[in-house]
């Protein structure tokens, strides 16, 4: 175990929602980024299930960061305004996405 980066449950889940926040800000395809796509990509990417993605998909929401309509979900806020709120200084490593 590396202990120069600690990390817990909370860094964790941090992790995991900054990478949903990051997947819809890029989505780039003229398909809707639905739910279903989001899910796919947290299994794949993290070995989540379809109900724990879709928890932290409506926490997202009620949180005002995220919100659905006809083409799937989009950011309710600039990601840069995100990150700054969240306290990430930091760029955030995206080359895996």
């Amino acid at each position: 175990m590396n202990t120069n980066s600690p990390r817990d449950g909370a860094h964790t889940r941090r992790d995991r929602l900054l990478d949903i926040i990051d997947y819809v800000d890029n989505w780039e395809l003229d398909a809707p980024c639905s739910p279903e796509t989001i899910c796919t990509m947290m299994t794949l990417r993290h070995g989540l299930t379809r109900q724990r993605t879709t928890q932290y998909l409506r926490e997202l929401e009620l949180a005002h960061v995220l919100a659905i309509g006809r083409n799937g979900y989009r950011l309710l806020q600039s990601r840069e305004k995100l990150l700054a709120a969240i306290g990430s200084n930091l760029p955030r490593d995206t080359s895996l996405q």
